[in-house]
């Protein structure tokens, strides 16, 4: 049975992108595949994520992308994250273990109790857990995955966006709300590729985290918008009255020079102190 959600979302993209071959949306993958991939991971796939690659099993690409200028099609996802084949899925699911066994053996991991898998939050706060399923990824390492692990306020099969060096960030309730809003974003006119990214229509302003145009969060400033904001923060910062340094028995050279009463300073703030002239016998 085809769902008209997937159905609209590839005309529009085979409407928008005529012709594309990168970023294209691969043809739906079989029951006996994803029923392998299953099998791979030891994991049984939520009703959402089967749906979606049962009408498409990722998209088209090379190899994984960031800020590709000449990407016909940008990523689906935040963070310039392409939607994995499920071939790709199993693997990036088995490098996150073979990372994770690493780290255990090296002891930088310690096992989760109780509390910690059940909190009273949304998201549990670990970032390499076997209960979640990357089904997008960038080539920086960051993924985005479906979490079968949610804390006690959170939705099974919610979307995490996960980089390495950070805790896991939620930004969706789940796989189909976000191709809803994906699609609506297109259909409407509201998300516009350029450059190998999507661009907010009216602003200008880039999207890469698809958060703004998808009522996810709040708009990303423009190139412009961040130029202003430093210059700001540097002028402001030259118009500063200098603070002396609050260690004892340091001032920077900055402040306002000696006295005549005072040791002469050096160029570094250290003032120089003469030794007291000893008399020979």
């Amino acid at each position: 049975m085809v769902s008209p959600l997937y159905k609209r979302f590839g005309q529009v993209l085979a409407a928008q992108f005529p012709g594309a071959a990168q970023g294209t949306l691969r043809p739906g993958a079989s029951e006996a595949a994803i029923a392998e991939a299953e099998r791979a991971i030891g994991l049984c796939f939520p009703a959402a994520v089967r749906e979606a690659y049962r009408h498409f099993d990722g998209v088209c690409t090379p190899q994984q992308r960031h800020f590709d200028l000449q990407a016909p099609i940008p990523p689906l996802f935040p963070g310039q994250a392409d939607w994995l084949p499920l071939e790709a899925l199993v693997s990036q699911w088995q490098l996150l273990r073979e990372v994770e066994a690493g780290l255990r053996a090296k002891g930088c991991l310690s096992e989760l109790s109780l509390e910690d898998r059940h909190p009273p939050r949304p998201v549990v706060a670990a970032s390499f857990e076997a209960e979640r399923l990357p089904i997008a990824a960038n080539i920086c390492g960051c993924t985005i995955e479906v979490d079968l692990m949610p804390g006690r306020t959170g939705q099974m099969g919610q979307l995490l966006y996960q980089d390495p060096q950070d805790e896991p960030r939620l930004f969706c309730s789940g796989l189909e709300d976000y191709f809803e809003r994906l699609l609506a974003a297109l259909e409407s006119g509201r998300l516009v590729a350029r450059e190998g990214g999507w661009h907010d229509a009216d602003s200008g302003a880039p999207s890469w985290s698809l958060r703004y145009a998808l009522g996810l969060g709040p708009r990303e400033r423009s190139a412009a918008e961040l130029v202003a904001e430093h210059r700001a923060a540097t002028q402001a910062a030259t118009q500063a009255e200098p603070v002396p340094h609050r260690l004892s028995g340091w001032t920077p050279w900055t402040v306002a020079p000696a006295s005549p009463a005072e040791p002469p300073r050096t160029r570094d703030g250290f003032r120089r102190h003469q030794r007291p002239s000893r008399s020979r016998r």
